[in-house]
């Protein structure tokens, strides 16, 4: 009995074991072959490459693109080998180069040092000077010293004016009785001098000029003074006529008038006198 279970078991497991075999698929396909690193071999593709060659314009050397039939620097046609009729061949100048050449400096004389340091010093002492001149002979300033003379019939007047004819002499005594004009009218010669800064003339008889220069350099002003030539008319015969005190002569006889006619003066303060003669 035991025997008989035995060979029972041993049938069954035979008859699993040759489903099994039935079961599973069978591949004709072979297994391709794993390289060590696990990826497939590949083979290489074959490519063949040409490098590109560039190319140069046979007249100016320009570089051409692939294709071109003229060059797009100087127009030669590439075709046709030849420049076109309209646009002259290019051609290269070349430019030289001037050679720069150090020249080595020769040591300064002792006497052109000394020269150069005075003609600084004069350089800078003529600036100074003219700064100090400019300021001090200034239309201001001048017109400042004009009208104080004015004022004081003790200071010398003539250097400060010029008369409207050259007949007529400029001194400290014919310029005087201006001043004493002036000195008794201070207010007159203080809108005078408010005038004369504004370059607007103070009266009909005076103005403002250029005339000559100080330092040969500093324009200098003057007032220009009218001129007038009064006559002196009597009744009495025989008599002689003082202007400011100084005897100017005997007057003449004319239709039964008599007169003198004096030379040219400013305007001004004057006394006249007429004194007759006893005969």
């Amino acid at each position: 009995m035991v025997t008989e279970k035995k060979l029972l078991s041993q049938k069954k497991d035979s008859v699993h074991s040759d489903e099994k075999k039935k079961d599973k698929p069978v591949s004709d396909k072979k297994a391709e072959p794993i390289e060590k690193n696990g990826a497939s071999a590949e083979k290489p593709k074959s490519s063949t490459s040409h490098p590109k060659v560039q190319i140069f314009c046979p007249n100016c050397g320009h570089p051409l693109k692939q294709g071109a039939t003229f060059c797009n620097n100087c127009g030669y046609n590439l075709v046709t080998k030849q420049m076109p009729k309209s646009q002259p061949q290019a051609t290269r100048q070349q430019v030289a180069t001037p050679q720069v050449t150090q020249k080595v400096r020769k040591p300064m004389k002792p006497l052109t040092k000394v020269l150069l340091s005075l003609l600084g010093v004069l350089v800078v002492a003529f600036i100074a000077f003219y700064a100090w001149g400019t300021q001090h002979y200034s239309k201001n300033n001048q017109i400042e010293w004009i009208t104080s003379s004015l004022r004081d019939p003790n200071k010398g007047m003539a250097q400060y004016i010029t008369a409207d004819t050259p007949s007529m002499k400029v001194t400290d005594d014919t310029v005087r009785p201006l001043q004493n004009y002036y000195k008794d009218h201070q207010t007159a010669v203080t809108k005078m001098a408010q005038k004369l800064k504004e370059d607007i003339d103070p009266n009909d008889q005076i103005s403002l000029v250029k005339n000559g220069h100080y330092l040969l350099i500093f324009p200098k002003y003057q007032l220009q003074v009218k001129t007038f030539q009064p006559q002196v008319e009597t009744n009495h015969g025989n008599s002689e006529v003082s202007m400011n005190g100084k005897n100017i002569g005997k007057l003449s006889s004319d239709d039964g008038k008599y007169a003198k006619k004096l030379q040219l003066v400013f305007p001004g303060k004057y006394h006249f006198t007429v004194k007759s003669i006893p005969i």
